[in-house]
């Protein structure tokens, strides 16, 4: 975790925001200087159709703030939380 926050804040100064979406898992939103949105779901599972709203909205404001801004989506597999995710912001 130590290594991705030293890469974001690197490359992305004061431009990144985190996402959760990992409900087995979960860290200290400091580690991200508190920029860290969590909608957490269990991996292989279909998220609440809220939650991926409550997402997408989030994900939206934040990336049309500044067209430097980029999200990082953090899941458990790597697979289905995150093509879920990358889906519903994208329709």
């Amino acid at each position: 975790m130590e290594d991705v926050a030293r890469f974001l804040d690197t490359r992305h100064t004061d431009k990144y925001k985190v996402y959760n979406l990992c409900s087995e898992r979960s860290y200290n939103p400091n580690r991200f200087k508190n920029r860290v949105g969590s909608f957490p779901f269990d991996d292989h599972n279909v998220p609440s159709l809220d939650s991926m709203i409550d997402f997408c909205k989030d994900a939206e404001v934040f990336l049309r703030r500044d067209p430097q801004h980029v999200i990082c989506i953090h899941c458990l597999a790597g697979k289905v939380n995150y093509y879920f995710s990358l889906i519903w912001l994208f329709i």
